[in-house]
């Protein structure tokens, strides 16, 4: 069987963790095939695993220098203040390559706005729009530097070129919600949110998008009925039907954060991290004894999971101490809405 066309197959069809098992037999025939690590870490890219998409594009770079693709995903990756040096060096070796690449042009734009050269990084990413002008993401990363340079007329017109292109994009139509918020243009922002929803309706960050717009607003109901809606509607999908529990716990709501969480850990047993925050609950409202099944549970699962054992030590703690304080929900992760133009989902 050749395992790497079985994992094609798993690829085209968006079965990414098949996929992924092909992949690992065919590198096990042959740990230096390149196509079988690059494909590995396409999917890790896919299931946002960070750190093995990382592992995996470095093996590739390693095996094969010359592979630009896989050296622009390293360099992606490696997008940080920290690492924008980095960044920038790598884009220009490809350039150096290959003058026309329009990604390592727009890698190169982004590296520059991160290391602060503002005014390089926007006729970088300008120019890779003036060398791909049909492509949809030249716009929304030019619109995307436009906007963190304070220029929201010049990236409202970026995002809306890109939606021209391809009225299917999501991250066009977040991007332009994103900047009508930013500008209060909350009626605008909000046909934005809800076209995204209605183009991706099993993406869940359109929705987050609208709670964080009613958020703004001072309307947490309205805000609480799309997350409500985004449980029902993706009941499959842990990110959506998580979303609810941590906007309670995000608006103080520790009763209802409970219920919510108790509920969840019945529906979906084998969801760990649902049980993790539901221990978290227990323990923050001094309920140790509910606590200790749940932990565990957790531990019984994976003995070595670092969070089940903090969550052990902090019960076993509580437990000793004699104190009729309680832990604060600030402990909890809050509900928060991520970049409307970034890859997460």
């Amino acid at each position: 069987m050749n395992f790497v066309h079985k994992g094609d197959e798993y690829f085209r069809k968006a079965e990414y963790p098949e996929a992924l098992i092909s992949y690992a037999r065919a590198l096990q025939i042959d740990p230096k095939l390149v196509e079988a690590q690059y494909k590995s870490a396409q999917c890790q890219l896919r299931l946002a695993n960070w750190p093995a998409a990382f592992q995996a594009f470095s093996r590739t770079v390693e095996l094969q220098p010359d592979n630009w693709p896989a050296q622009l995903e390293l360099g992606k990756l490696y997008l940080s203040e920290a690492a924008a040096a980095h960044d920038k060096q790598k884009a220009e070796l490809i350039l150096q390559n290959d003058p026309g690449n329009v990604d390592a042009r727009m890698l190169l734009s982004n590296a520059e706005a991160i290391l602060g050269d503002k005014n390089d990084a926007l006729k970088e990413a300008q120019d890779a729009v003036n060398r791909s002008p049909q492509r949809t993401d030249v716009y929304t990363n030019l619109g995307t530097l436009q906007e963190r340079a304070g220029l929201l007329t010049e990236a409202e017109g970026s995002f809306q070129k890109a939606h021209s292109i391809d009225s299917a994009a999501l991250d066009p139509i977040l991007a332009l919600g994103g900047v009508y918020q930013m500008q209060k243009r909350w009626a605008d922002a909000q046909k934005q949110y809800e076209l995204a929803i209605s183009v991706a309706p099993k993406s869940t960050r359109p929705r987050v998008a609208l709670a964080d717009l009613w958020l703004s607003q001072g309307q947490p109901d309205l805000a609480k009925k799309v997350l409500q809606d985004a449980k029902a509607q993706l009941p499959d999908d842990p990110a959506a039907y998580r979303m609810l529990g941590d906007f309670y716990i995000a608006q103080n709501q520790p009763e209802n954060a409970l219920a919510e969480f108790e509920g969840l850990t019945q529906a979906h047993p084998k969801d760990v991290q649902v049980k993790k925050t539901l221990a978290q609950l227990f323990l923050a409202a001094q309920r140790t004894s509910d606590a200790d099944p749940v932990i565990q549970s957790i531990l019984k699962s994976a003995p070595k999971d670092t969070e089940g054992l903090l969550l052990e030590a902090q019960r076993t703690f509580q437990k000793r101490r004699s104190t009729n304080g309680i832990f604060s929900l600030n402990l909890m992760i809050p509900y928060r809405q991520p970049s409307a133009a970034s890859n997460s989902l």
